[in-house]
């Protein structure tokens, strides 16, 4: 949940007409929501599979088509979002080693992005797991950095641009979208725990992780949003920061974005897997 796209989306109510504050509250609330992921991922502990697997026996294997289907795409199009933020800020990072303009350094960013996220994600859950527990380190250390230096200066002070029923409605679609995407996906990780798991660790671990993050992350994004042209949102925040953390920021946006895909990825795999399609390899 380390990824940059909760910085957009705090950035995203700011641009909707609500000022510093309530954005963060928006953020804060939409946080909260982590609470039914975490307990979405007990259905893994109890039966050791993953949720669509488990969805069969209420609707059946046809029954089960549109859920999977629609967590197919759903999971398809999180990692296109994530593959252009990530393709983003490498194109940035080459930029900024003087090699800009054309296509040639965007197609570079692109097939490196991908390549970052297919390479693991194909090798299936223990890759995945091994992966994604060291770099959820590195990121944390990195993104807690962004927030230090991003957050001390919002303007809290800057009134709400249109603070109607419009603009709170578009930032609570926004910044809830992020965690019940995730809602068909817990299980599929938690199916490898022992079932001498502690439910409530389970729940617990979850949710805390997905609210601090993506919390944090929106709040920067938001107190960014307050000073700066989120036009681009790479570009906007990297405007913030000092000349020394700026390669670093982009390495952590292009990190952020890949291990996130892997997660998705690897889901909406499972998805098809699911949705009962043979595929042969010869």
């Amino acid at each position: 949940n380390l990824t940059f796209t909760y910085v957009i989306n705090g950035a995203l109510a700011v641009a909707f007409g609500l000022s510093f504050w309530q954005a963060t509250a928006v953020v804060v609330i939409g946080g909260l929501a982590f609470l039914a992921i975490g307990a979405a991922g007990l259905s893994g502990v109890r039966t050791g599979t993953a949720t669509l697997v488990v969805s069969r026996a209420a609707f059946g294997r046809r029954g089960n088509w549109p859920a999977g289907l629609l967590n197919w795409i759903v999971g398809v199009g999180y990692t296109v979002v994530n593959t252009v933020v990530g393709t983003l800020a490498l194109e940035a990072f080459l930029a900024g080693l003087g090699w800009s303009g054309g296509h040639a350094p965007r197609a570079l960013a692109l097939a490196v992005t991908l390549a970052l996220t297919f390479a693991v994600a194909l090798w299936g859950h223990a890759t995945v797991q091994f992966a994604e527990r060291w770099m959820a380190y590195v990121l944390a250390v990195g993104f807690a950095a962004l927030v230090v230096l991003v957050l001390p200066g919002a303007d809290t002070s800057a009134p709400a641009a249109a603070p109607g029923a419009q603009a709170w409605s578009l930032a609570f679609v926004v910044v809830l979208a992020g965690p019940f995407s995730y809602l068909p996906m817990p299980a599929d990780y938690t199916r490898y725990l022992p079932r001498t798991t502690s439910l409530k660790a389970v729940t617990r671990s979850g949710a805390l992780g997905g609210f601090l993050s993506s919390v944090a992350l929106g709040v920067a994004g938001a107190a960014a949003a307050t000073r700066a042209d989120m036009t681009d949102a790479v570009a906007g925040t990297e405007s913030l920061l000092p000349g020394w953390f700026q390669p670093l920021f982009l390495a952590l946006v292009l990190g952020g974005s890949v291990t996130n895909s892997i997660i998705t990825l690897y889901s909406s795999s499972l998805n098809l897997q699911v949705l009962g399609i043979p595929w042969r390899f010869r």
